[in-house]
């Protein structure tokens, strides 16, 4: 897996991100706090206890609003 690919974490369902991968199948997961603590947490974990999150690309912003000129 790349760096920053978006990851989930099949126990708990948070959403990590790779930092690293290790040559037997280990990986390094940063977890972004979800409260007001503005470090995140690590978790050393196998591959296969993560699973990939598909980012869906909105083509046509809507919530953008028009320029004023």
């Amino acid at each position: 897996m790349q760096p920053d690919t978006q990851v989930r974490i099949k126990n708990t369902g948070e959403i990590g991100y790779v930092v690293k991968e290790e040559p037997n199948d280990m990986l390094y997961i940063r977890i972004p706090s979800d409260n007001n603590w503005p470090f995140p947490s690590y978790a050393y974990l196998k591959r296969n206890a993560v699973v990939l999150v598909k980012v869906v690309k909105n083509q046509t912003p809507t919530d953008i609003e028009e320029a004023p000129f």
